[in-house]
């Protein structure tokens, strides 16, 4: 999850960069302005130079770029979701007499994942009054496989 989310700050960074860079052209001269409708007709020439400083700079096709790079992200950080990933996973629930759990009222979750050297380590904690279950779930590739980078995807071959 830390990775994906790395991943999309690192393109939006980009994606302001661009948008940083883009140089706007002067608006053509006012021979056609059309000065009884000043607002409308400012804000049509305002865009028109936009649109065209745009379509000029490839800014167009830079959302797609984008779209497509955030979902590949998505998907690899979830490798081990394809064929040829297992999984364990180990329950640990402890009873913690502490001021005020007593009532019951006291309700939490949490989920916290990290990725080293292509093992998952996924860790909820669910508190319900003065009892904490903590599950780690971890993924890896099964046995004689690998975590490889095919054709863009992250899987266990």
């Amino acid at each position: 999850m830390e990775i994906m989310a790395k991943n999309i700050l690192n393109l939006l960074i980009i994606a302001l960069v661009v948008a940083q860079c883009v140089e706007l052209k002067p608006m053509d001269r006012f021979e056609d302005f059309d000065w009884d409708n000043f607002g409308e007709s400012l804000a049509n020439k305002i865009q028109s130079s936009i649109t065209q400083s745009f379509q000029q700079s490839g800014i167009y096709e830079l959302g797609p770029k984008i779209e497509k790079q955030v979902q590949q992200s998505m998907d690899n950080s979830m490798w081990y979701k394809r064929p040829n990933a297992c999984s364990d996973e180990k329950v640990d629930v402890t009873d913690e007499k502490r001021p005020g759990c007593e009532n019951g009222s006291n309700v939490s979750q949490s989920q916290m994942c990290n990725e080293i050297n292509g093992v998952s380590v996924c860790t909820i904690t669910e508190t319900r009054g003065c009892q904490t279950k903590r599950t780690t779930r971890t993924y890896r590739c099964c046995e004689n496989f690998t975590l490889k980078n095919i054709d863009g995807k992250m899987q266990c071959a």
